[in-house]
């Protein structure tokens, strides 16, 4: 069981590792303005392609809970966390 707990705790620092980089795709892509919520990485305000693949699916842990983000201000911009 341990094994799979491992696994688990693998597949949920590669999501968020992906979901930043989304963020940091969307906020070069936006002027610099982050994304106000993940929702926007799958369906983009204005249209365009998904920054993330597997849809809605791509923002839930692997114990069925969904990702959630917090932006941070930091100096001269925004960080998202």
């Amino acid at each position: 069981f341990r094994y799979l707990g491992d696994a688990k705790v693998d597949r949920a620092r590669l999501d968020c590792r992906a979901i930043g980089e989304a963020c940091e795709t969307y906020r070069i892509k936006n002027g610099g303005e982050a994304p106000g919520n993940l929702d926007q990485l799958i369906t983009p305000p204005g249209g365009g392609s998904p920054f993330l693949k597997n849809g809605a699916q791509a923002l839930i842990d692997p114990w069925g809970q969904r990702y959630q983000m917090e932006v941070v201000p930091a100096g001269e911009g925004n960080e998202v966390k």
